[in-house]
């Protein structure tokens, strides 16, 4: 469903994905499970959730408290997460004080 929302030669197919996504993400982990999916997709996470996503990108996120040391991070978890980190910047940038 979401690699079929680049598809912009059928607006209507577009429009029922994007609502397809929003109801998912009612479900009790379908926003987080959505957010992420679209994470590494901003313009579309921006198209669907736009402010609404801070929320999520934070909770995906881990807690700083939850590293072993966290001056000393492992190069491959700053990778796994930085999808998240990179969006997060992306949805304040473009909606400033809405996003925060």
């Amino acid at each position: 469903m979401i690699e079929r929302l680049h598809d912009t030669k059928d607006p209507d197919l577009r429009k029922n994905l994007k609502v397809t996504l929003i109801n998912i993400a009612e479900l009790p982990e379908g926003f987080l499970k959505m957010t992420h999916e679209l994470s590494d997709k901003m313009d579309l996470l921006d198209e669907v959730f736009g402010p609404r996503s801070v929320k999520a990108l934070h909770n995906l996120l881990p807690k700083l408290s939850e590293y072993p040391d966290p001056l000393k991070i492992d190069p491959t978890l700053c990778k796994k997460y930085s999808r998240y980190v990179k969006s997060l910047a992306y949805i304040m940038k473009t909606y400033k004080e809405e996003a925060a």
